[in-house]
């Protein structure tokens, strides 16, 4: 599968192992002009090594040190107490090393808060407004839904033609091949009986990729169906270098 994107006047496209994920090459481009080419010539990908037959064992001499201990000095170097901490749980204190060290940035809870007070209501919420949210969720649940033709996707905002740049975006995604993508709503506030923001994120296998983890969108009311935004689909989609055509009259 192949990506492109554009940076500091230097296009990139890279082509990738679907299955892995590998980068395979990479090609700078300088108006129109070649300016760097990586690639591999040959890539051999062997099977699994069975965790019975495998066993990690350092070089003669090294030192080897455990996790829990590394973060436990790391600590000790920021002045950082441990007190009341499991220090055999390398979660624990790393996440009492993250709290010291980062008290003053906002947690997830606190930056939705802002974002959503950034958003004023011009109207008031539908007037079953638990049934809307619920429809939302289910248009972000079921984004890949198509109608009959094949070509439209049913829960997205003039989504016909949408069908084949969904399924391109899917390939270009990590690991999707396996465990495909999906997406979750976070939240959910109404700006009009016709209109909401939706922040929403994708994952994969039950991870979330870092650059699509509470994104904002939008939903609309058309019909009375709830469908997630045109704009919505085309900003989503752009991460995987898939451009969305432009939506019905």
């Amino acid at each position: 599968m192949m990506s492109a994107m554009r940076i500091g006047g230097v296009d990139h496209t890279y082509w990738f192992d679907a299955a892995t994920g590998i980068v395979l090459r990479h090609v700078g481009l300088i108006g129109g002009e070649p300016c760097s080419i990586t690639e591999f010539t040959e890539v051999r990908i062997d099977p699994l090594v069975a965790d019975l037959d495998f066993a990690f064992l350092p070089v003669p001499g090294v030192i080897v040190e455990r996790q829990v201990d590394q973060l436990m000095r790391m600590a000790e170097a920021h002045g950082i107490d441990l007190a009341g901490v499991d220090l055999a749980d390398p979660d624990a204190i790393d996440q009492a090393i993250n709290t010291r060290l980062r008290h003053e940035q906002p947690t997830p809870d606190a930056r939705l808060r802002a974002q959503k007070a950034k958003h004023v209501p011009v109207g008031d919420p539908p007037a079953e407004e638990a049934a809307a949210r619920a429809a939302i969720e289910y248009a972000f649940d079921n984004l890949g839904e198509a109608d009959t033709d094949d070509v439209t996707l049913v829960n997205v905002q003039s989504g016909r033609g949408l069908i084949g740049p969904l399924r391109d975006a899917q390939k270009r995604v990590p690991g999707a091949a396996d465990s495909p993508a999906s997406l979750i709503v976070d939240d959910v506030k109404f700006l009009r009986p016709d209109e909401a923001v939706v922040w929403y994120s994708v994952e994969v296998d039950g991870q979330r990729f870092p650059m699509v983890n509470g994104r904002e969108g939008r939903a609309v009311e058309v019909a009375g169906r709830w469908l997630i935004g045109h704009a919505t689909i085309a900003d989503l989609l752009g991460f995987a270098g898939v451009a969305v055509p432009s939506p019905d009259d």
